[in-house]
């Protein structure tokens, strides 16, 4: 069977022979026309012969142009392995300007770097279907990314996204990556994109809710305003406070999910992830929330898709009216717990 090439290459033949049979008969045609029409003047013998050689070099132009334009196909169709290509390049140029410098530190620093970027590549090979748990700063570059996506989507009706929280202590605090975030989510609102928020219900969570003492809930208004670090449970419950707080808002719908569902084992076992559609209906997920050695957030980047739809489809399973969170709460809260979270700022 011949190639595409092979199919091209006889077809420019093909123009190229027609080409080249009028281009070197115009100019002799016109001579002889100039020679044998009766009454020619001199004026016109010359118009003639200039007019054959003038069809000549528009023939030459045309058949330049049919030779560019395959080429300009080409780069158009292959224009990411052309930038790949010269993203190589450049990256062997400067790791070859780095050497030529003989700085021992400066090398040092790039073969450190270089060893996280291997480590990275290596993660991305298959048959892995997640990254490793990421660091801080790349995990919320990852999460940033995402939010990029639908912000620059062309439909945000049709996009939304789809999270689950497990109320880290670190979540919706003031550090400076997680305010980042929430300056991103407030972004993704203004735009209209949807947030369909499954939210982890743990035993720490429900005491605080069906507590009856108001002197477990002083030192989470005290540590609003800038006291003594909580306990973990109570920095739990303070997360989830912050939550009801802060997005009770008609774009984000939250259901509620306890921590002890067997048939959810799987899902909770995440303890916490962000995922996206978009318009195209392309979905990107992290998952895996945990807290690092520094008790910042951390989790893994997800390649398989199937992974990506199996996550999805559990949480959509979830997101239906008979969840809805702030009807829960305000069935098992206690009066003391209400009237605490409606101080604190929380619409239930």
């Amino acid at each position: 069977m011949k190639s595409k090439y092979d199919q091209r290459q006889k077809k420019w033949a093909w123009y190229d022979t027609l080409l080249l049979i009028f281009a070197v008969a115009s100019p002799v045609i016109s001579v002889l026309c100039s020679i044998f029409i009766p009454g020619t003047t001199v004026d016109g013998r010359i118009a003639i012969i200039v007019g054959g050689f003038t069809i000549q070099i528009v023939l030459a132009s045309i058949q330049i142009k049919l030779s560019i334009n395959p080429i300009l196909e080409m780069v158009e169709k292959n224009r990411d392995a052309l930038l790949d290509i010269e993203k190589t390049v450049q990256i062997v140029d400067e790791t070859k300007k780095i050497n030529e410098t003989n700085n021992k530190h400066r090398i040092d620093y790039f073969q450190r770097r270089l060893d996280e970027f291997e480590r990275m590549l290596q993660h991305c090979v298959p048959p892995n279907s997640t990254s490793e748990l990421l660091d801080v700063r790349v995990y919320y570059n990852e999460l940033y990314n995402m939010a990029e996506q639908l912000l620059h989507d062309k439909n945000p009706s049709k996009c939304f996204v789809w999270a689950m929280t497990g109320f880290s202590e670190m979540e919706w605090s003031d550090n400076g990556w997680e305010q980042e975030w929430t300056r991103r989510l407030k972004c993704l609102s203004a735009r209209k994109i949807i947030t369909k928020r499954v939210c982890l219900i743990s035993r720490e969570i429900i005491s605080f809710l069906k507590c009856t003492d108001n002197s477990w809930f002083t030192p989470i208004l005290h540590t609003a305003a800038n006291a003594a670090p909580l306990p973990t449970n109570a920095a739990r419950f303070k997360s989830f406070a912050d939550y009801l707080k802060d997005n009770n808002g008609e774009l984000t719908e939250s259901y509620f999910l306890y921590q002890d569902n067997a048939a959810y084992s799987e899902l909770i076992s995440e303890k916490g992830f962000f995922g996206i559609t978009l318009s195209t209906g392309e979905k990107y997920l992290t998952k895996g929330e945990a807290l690092t050695v520094a008790d910042g957030l951390t989790g893994e980047y997800v390649f398989d898709e199937k992974l990506i739809e199996k996550i999805f489809n559990l949480h959509a399973r979830i997101c239906i009216p008979e969840n809805d969170l702030l009807k829960e709460v305000n069935k098992i809260a206690s009066v003391e717990c209400r009237n605490f979270l409606r101080h604190y700022g929380a619409e239930i």
